[in-house]
């Protein structure tokens, strides 16, 4: 969900361009980037913000995926 809510954020940070500006990879990827979604006013953020809250509340994906592993 993490994932989900960074891809949602894309079009705000753009962090496939990022990655090659150390000053602004350094001035947008921290600790805090979540919280900053989280707590953002930008309308662009609004989906990003509330598949966080789903995870602060624990309303998570029902159902991610499953493997069978055979010897």
């Amino acid at each position: 969900m993490i994932a989900d809510a960074l891809v949602s954020a894309n079009s705000v940070y753009h962090f496939e361009e990022i990655i090659f500006s150390p000053t602004l990879y350094l001035k947008y990827m921290h600790d805090d980037l979540l919280s900053v979604i989280r707590r953002s006013k930008n309308p662009e953020l609004k989906e990003a913000a509330s598949l966080l809250k789903r995870i602060d509340t624990r309303e998570l994906y029902k159902h991610v995926g499953e493997a069978s592993i055979h010897k």
